[in-house]
Parts: C-alpha cells; sequence; structure tokens
C-alpha cells in the first residue's frame, strides 16, 4: 500500500506540472483562450497587480483575448521552471517560475515573474483552480533591468474589472 501511495502522489506530481505546462505551450502556439482548457469553471486568475482578477473560465478566456486585441501582448514565448507542488489529498499548491520574451509595441520584452497556483481534483483528474503572477520585472530589452522602475507594465491602459466576490461580501 505504502507502494501504490507513493506511485499515486508522482503519477498526481506529473499531472499537475503536465497542466502547468500544457497551458503554456498553448500561448506560445497562439491558442489564445485555448489555455483555459485545464481550468476549473470557477478558476481565479490574475496575470498581474494591474489587472483585478477575474473569475471564470469563460470570463478567463474573454480577458485573454480582450488583452490580445488591443495589440499589447501580439505574442508569447514563455518558459517555466522550478515547479515546486505540495499535494494535501484532493487539492494542491504550488509556485513556478517564469522567463518571457514577448515582442510589445514592436519592441523586445524580457519578463522574471513567478506563479502561484492552487489546483483542485475534480473528476479523478487534476485542474488549476486559481493562478496569480508577480513579476519581478518585465523591461524592454534594449532598457535592461537595473533600473528602479523595473515593471513595465503596458496592462495598466486595459481597462478590465474584476468580478472576483470576497468573502466578506
Amino acid at each position: 500500500q505504502a507502494l501504490l501511495a507513493r506511485v499515486r502522489y508522482l503519477a498526481d506530481l506529473e499531472e499537475i506540472r503536465r497542466i502547468r505546462c500544457n497551458y503554456h505551450s498553448l500561448l506560445n502556439s497562439g491558442r489564445v483562450g485555448h489555455h483555459f482548457d485545464d481550468c476549473t469553471d470557477d478558476v481565479i486568475c490574475q496575470w498581474d497587480e494591474e489587472i483585478p482578477p477575474q473569475v471564470g473560465r469563460t470570463r478567463n478566456q474573454e480577458t485573454a483575448r480582450k488583452v490580445i486585441a488591443t495589440g499589447i501582448a501580439p505574442s508569447y514565448r514563455q518558459s517555466i521552471h522550478n515547479h515546486l507542488i505540495e499535494i494535501d489529498g484532493d487539492t494542491a499548491t504550488a509556485i513556478s517560475h517564469m522567463d518571457a520574451w514577448p515582442v510589445q509595441f514592436g519592441r523586445s520584452v524580457i519578463v522574471s515573474a513567478r506563479w502561484t497556483d492552487r489546483y483542485r481534483r475534480q473528476g479523478g483528474r487534476w485542474w488549476i483552480a486559481e493562478q496569480r503572477l508577480k513579476f519581478y520585472f518585465q523591461v524592454f530589452l534594449d532598457e535592461g533591468w537595473a533600473q528602479d522602475d523595473r515593471v513595465f507594465n503596458p496592462f495598466k491602459s486595459v481597462n478590465i474589472p474584476s468580478n472576483e466576490r470576497r468573502e466578506s461580501e
């Protein structure tokens, strides 16, 4: 039984890692919106401190397409590493680090950030239930990240209100 429990744990880890990797693979291949296929119906996503949390798979698909339509981020190239996962029954938490190389406003950008995720097992498989992104830096490549304002934030101009409800409401 101990061996079966260990195999189940390792299988769960691999499934969760696959979900995070698939999310970015879909974005990198231009399949915006489909990167939420492994998210719960009530997923909470916050891709940046300037964009309030969005709740629900459909809402997040619409928001992602709205951001792409602005021309702010016409292409993604993201790589995930250091994916650390803690499993507790049918829930899991994780952090991963991301390096990205988008083009914004016709200029090369370099990004370093951290994802904080919560996963939930439903119907026998794992799903992303919450994800939040925190930028370490996002800067134009030719300017670098050695200045005080290390987060160039093009999302400030996108008007996307939150639909997240707080427990105190």
